[in-house]
């Protein structure tokens, strides 16, 4: 006889704050417990300095679902606080925000 546990989703490794110069490439990382019923994710939350906040997935931003996030050249609008959720049918857990800093290459 098998007993199939439910859980909501729950984040185990937050991704890292990084700080970059203009045009390099930068990678966030994001652990997630695989539960039952199976999660979605991670989807990734970009907060800029502005306040304005997206949520880059699959559909906006090829491969944003995967638990890696990849800038191939930063620019300076990529500046901001980048979180990952993870969402099954019981919740959405959310990873502490890691904080990218670009620095501006001088003109």
């Amino acid at each position: 006889m098998y007993c199939n546990v439910t859980a909501a989703p729950s984040v185990i490794s937050d991704p890292a704050d990084v700080t970059v110069s203009e045009s390099d490439p930068v990678q966030f990382t994001c652990g997630y417990a695989l539960t039952l019923p199976e999660p979605t994710g991670p989807t990734w939350r970009i907060s800029d300095r502005s306040g304005r906040v997206r949520i880059a997935n699959e559909t906006s931003i090829p491969g944003a679902r995967q638990s890696r996030y990849s800038i191939l050249s930063v620019e300076p609008s990529d500046a901001g606080n980048y979180a990952c959720l993870v969402t099954n049918e019981f919740d959405t857990a959310s990873s502490i925000p890691a904080v990218l800093i670009v620095h501006c290459q001088n003109q």
